[in-house]
């Protein structure tokens, strides 16, 4: 099982995407988790295509800043926890019936509001 965790920031340009498939191609991960995605959910959803991918969770951006996204393969039975602008929470059950929790998270960038996050 791979997980891939990457920070999105200036997945807008092309090169950057690039990356993120070679990436994809290299590692054949599970799961991706991307933070600082600032896209709304039609930008993830063909992201999610061009990727290869079959399932996809998206934390909404706060502003121009933030945004979470979680990708995962259908193969893979995931229970949803709960989500929020700086986290997503999940249970995984592998193929061998074994529980593990996939929890993805992003603090707030301003220290002092971390408290708030």
């Amino acid at each position: 099982m791979k997980i891939l965790f990457w920070n999105a920031r200036g997945l807008r340009g092309y090169r950057a995407f690039r990356v993120l498939q070679s990436l994809m191609q290299d590692h054949h991960p599970n799961f991706v988790f991307l933070m600082e995605t600032i896209f709304v959910h039609t930008v993830m959803e063909r992201l999610r295509v061009g990727l290869c991918f079959d399932v996809k969770l998206v934390a909404d951006r706060t502003g121009n800043s933030g945004g979470l996204c979680l990708f995962w393969k259908g193969e893979m039975n995931v229970t949803l926890l709960s989500y929020f602008h700086f986290h997503i929470d999940s249970m995984v059950v592998t193929a061998d019936n074994k529980k593990w929790r996939l929890t993805g998270f992003y603090g707030q960038p301003v220290a002092a509001q971390r408290i708030h996050g």
